[in-house]
């Protein structure tokens, strides 16, 4: 670690704003869990399961809404410098749309028939859910590793969210080609469009994770220089 973010880190270890944004960021991986869970139990027909999963993240993402607000109140106290209330301010609503996203994929998952999807599509949708879920964990991770003072091991943290964004972006593209090919020609255009808003929104969910960990990259960046 570096001195000026070890000095940074000492001098502000009390302030209650480092540990709810620490909350915040496990309660989008809880969100992004539920999310896995329903995915899995609607690709093989257990809607019962799928509404419980969505019942379940519903209440995770509305605690993480309460925890962004409580972030909010603790940076108008005033204990930072504006710059650093700003940086926190942004990183905290970053980390919300990440629940945000994942809990839109999972409100259009809970009416929209993917057990009847070609096995095809069900893999890649089961492995693009998944990968999502890891680029939340990877996230989280950042978070955590900013607060604790570990600056390598934030950006290292950073740099798998990159690579996990990338790896759902090409899984998106992948089932975008699926949805053209002959099994889904006179499919209800109904189910088209709403398969193809639950795939945009589980990318979003791993782009709003790359704004989170870019948002630590410039954090990073700012605790770094010798006048923080």
């Amino acid at each position: 670690m570096s001195e000026p973010l070890r000095t940074w880190l000492r001098s502000r270890k009390k302030i209650r704003t480092f540990e709810l944004i620490r909350e915040h960021s496990a309660k989008a991986l809880q969100v992004a869990d539920e999310f896995l869970t329903g995915v899995n139990a609607a690709l093989e027909g257990r809607r019962d399961e799928t509404k419980a999963a969505f019942k379940r993240e519903s209440l995770r993402e509305r605690e993480g809404d309460a925890l962004r607000r409580k972030v909010m109140v603790e940076l108008a106290k005033g204990e930072l410098l504006p710059e650093e209330r700003d940086y926190l301010m942004r990183l905290a609503r970053r980390i919300d749309a990440v629940a945000d996203y994942a809990h839109g994929a999972s409100r259009i998952l809970s009416f929209l028939p993917l057990e009847n999807a070609d096995e095809s599509l069900k893999r890649e949708v089961r492995t693009m859910a998944s990968k999502v879920r890891q680029c939340v964990a990877s996230m989280d991770d950042c978070v955590r590793k900013l607060i604790d003072g570990d600056l390598d091991g934030a950006s290292a943290a950073a740099e798998a969210v990159d690579d996990l964004e990338e790896e759902v972006d090409e899984l998106h593209m992948s089932t975008r080609r699926i949805l053209m090919d002959e099994y889904y020609a006179r499919a209800d255009p109904r189910i088209i469009v709403f398969s193809s808003e639950f795939l945009e929104a589980v990318e979003d969910t791993s782009d709003r994770c790359e704004d989170v960990s870019d948002q630590v990259s410039v954090l990073l960046i700012y605790l770094s220089q010798p006048s923080a």
